[in-house]
């Protein structure tokens, strides 16, 4: 008998340690997935989404055809929630919505100022300058390898290869396509190094290709009666034979951050001339920018708020429906041994590119051509590129022009 029972208490002890073991496992893997899901919950809720999506819809459908008027307005309530990232409200139709705001940014650029040009790769071609632009110099010639939308110091994996290439403009031709016309250049001294480069084409001129070009404009100075003061920089050339009018416009330290009123100013009375080929990076990002009392040293502070005047300004232009065509260029890229080390810090390629790469998707997205003048410059490796590091010397510079006029021209080798 008392075998019996001891064999009945060992029997129920070793049920209770079975349930209890049981239940302490079903613990464990509810805590961990608990823990699981809610450092997963975007992913689930994503998972989710298309059988909450059926129910929802059910649901709706089923409040429509005959409940009473508050179910419908229950409803109707859940069936317009925007649900942020990782929260639990529900999209009615996030299909659709993707597809809105796709179609919304490929209308800003299908409807962006004259000039603007379809990015699709199949359509490819180096004139409409909607790429990033790898490549090489060859004599005086810039001879592109390939192209990518990857913002890149070396040519990326999704490099696609082309053959196309730049046609370079005879002084006929390139004062044939500008005849009439009047072009302004506008920036710091990197523009006003693409302006010389732009007159020297116009004019024919192939001699000292590898002189630096540091200071002044080699043009007359002329007054502007419109230009705001803020300018100091202005040179002017009049071509009489074809009535090509020319003008770099610039000032010190010229930036954003510090001339964004006197820029709209000017855009008011040029937007609707003939080509307007603009740039401003360096001076909202350098050192002495950098080190002011309103950024106080922060690099990322003063990128941030260069970036907000970019867009600022993009989306001020765009409303002015402007009829010139209107080109970007990029900021140039730095022999960075030459640049001088108390400068080198803000000026490393690496960080340089990145603030391109973001004001540049400002201006593609809005539907304006960038030039790509950073790899351009990047291309070029004689000692005789450049003297300090920043401004290169005149065949950089008609190299940046003969691919701004292939944009502007658009030669029939642009389609070949």
């Amino acid at each position: 008998m008392m075998k019996k029972k001891l064999r009945s208490s060992s029997t129920s002890l070793g049920g209770n340690a079975g349930w209890w073991c049981a239940s302490c496992l079903l613990l464990v893997a509810g805590g961990t997935l608990l823990a699981f899901w809610g450092a997963r919950r975007t992913d689930f809720d994503d998972f989710f989404r298309p059988f909450r999506m059926v129910v929802l819809q059910q649901r709706t459908k089923d409040f429509d055809e005959g409940s009473s008027s508050s179910s419908s307005s229950s409803s109707s309530s859940l069936s317009g929630v925007h649900r942020p990232a990782g929260g639990d409200d529900i999209i009615a139709n996030p299909k659709e919505e993707d597809n809105d705001d796709e179609e919304n940014n490929n209308d800003r650029r299908r409807k962006g100022p004259k000039g603007a040009q379809n990015d699709d790769d199949d359509e490819f071609s180096l004139c409409d300058m909607t790429h990033w632009i790898h490549g090489k110099f060859q004599g005086d010639n810039f001879i592109p390898s390939g192209y990518t939308r990857t913002a890149s110091l070396k040519p990326p994996r999704d490099l696609k290869s082309t053959k196309q290439l730049y046609h370079w403009f005879s002084k006929e031709e390139a004062q044939s396509c500008l005849k009439n016309k009047r072009v302004w250049v506008i920036g710091d001294s990197y523009m006003r190094n693409l302006f010389i480069g732009l007159m020297d084409v116009l004019r024919g001129n192939v001699a000292k290709p590898n002189e630096s070009i540091t200071k002044g404009v080699p043009e007359k100075f002329v007054k502007i009666d419109f230009l705001p003061k803020a300018f100091g920089d202005v040179g002017r050339a009049a071509l009489k034979s074809n009535n090509i009018t020319a003008t770099f416009i610039g000032g010190r330290r010229f930036g954003l951050g510090l001339y964004m009123e006197a820029i709209k100013a000017l855009f008011l009375h040029i937007r609707n001339d003939d080509l307007i080929v603009f740039n401003v990076l360096i001076h909202d990002n350098k050192r002495n920018r950098v080190q002011s009392q309103e950024f106080n040293g922060d690099m990322r502070k003063a990128e941030q708020y260069y970036l907000s005047k970019v867009n600022e300004f993009v989306d001020w232009l765009r409303a002015q429906k402007p009829k010139a065509k209107i080109v970007w260029s990029t900021s140039t890229s730095y022999k960075e041994n030459k640049v001088p080390s108390e400068f080198r810090r803000y000026q490393r390629n690496k960080r340089i590119l990145d603030i391109n790469r973001k004001a540049r998707d400002i201006w593609i997205d809005a539907g304006f051509p960038v030039l790509d003048v950073f790899h351009l410059t990047l291309a070029c490796q004689a000692k005789s590129c450049t003297e300090d590091g920043s401004h290169h010397n005149r065949m950089v510079n008609r190299a940046k022009a003969h691919v701004l006029l292939n944009y502007f021209c658009r030669p029939s080798s642009c389609d070949a």
